[in-house]
């Protein structure tokens, strides 16, 4: 091989090798611009669900009536709950209803879950920190009853963003 071709190869391996750079480069640099929005838009949707899966559990918590017989209260809190609650947490549940949510007396009752703050955590998980609002029916009306402040911890399982973990603080 002559010094020509010696040279001539030289340079058609470094106009190859600024290519791929060059192209490998700019694929980078595109891939980062259109992950962003990516990223931002799944957290939007994650914080949406997270949301909607706590205001749809504090609309069905009435309908769990925590006196009830013990089989009737598991087969109510699994008919219940089973959408919105780790089987973890189901169980806890149903093992020690008073460290469930739900109808402790026939009146007042759990109306709705007040979301306050919603974060997430280094995990993953969302910490939602809200009040649980419970009505009465006084006088043929439905009125405000109390609020006790409630936090729920949501983990992601298939998909579904389902309550791990709730403490609740009683006044």
């Amino acid at each position: 091989m002559n010094i020509a071709s010696t040279a001539a190869l030289i340079v058609l391996g470094t106009v190859a090798i600024g290519a791929v750079l060059f192209y490998h480069g700019s694929w980078f640099t595109t891939a980062a611009v259109i992950s962003a929005p990516t990223v931002q838009q799944m957290v939007n949707e994650d914080s949406s669900a997270v949301r909607a899966q706590v205001v749809a559990f504090g609309s069905v918590m009435k309908n769990v009536s925590l006196l009830a017989p013990a089989t009737e209260l598991t087969s109510e809190m699994e008919t219940q709950y089973a959408a919105y609650l780790t089987p973890e947490l189901l169980g806890v549940w149903e093992l020690d209803p008073t460290k469930a949510l739900g109808r402790r007396v026939s009146s007042p009752w759990p109306d709705h879950i007040d979301i306050e703050s919603m974060a997430i955590l280094a995990d993953g998980t969302y910490q939602v920190d809200g009040h649980v609002v419970e009505i009465s029916s006084a006088d043929s009306s439905l009125s405000l009853a109390a609020t006790y402040p409630v936090t729920l911890y949501l983990t992601k399982r298939n998909g579904v963003w389902l309550i791990a973990s709730v403490m609740i603080t009683t006044v």
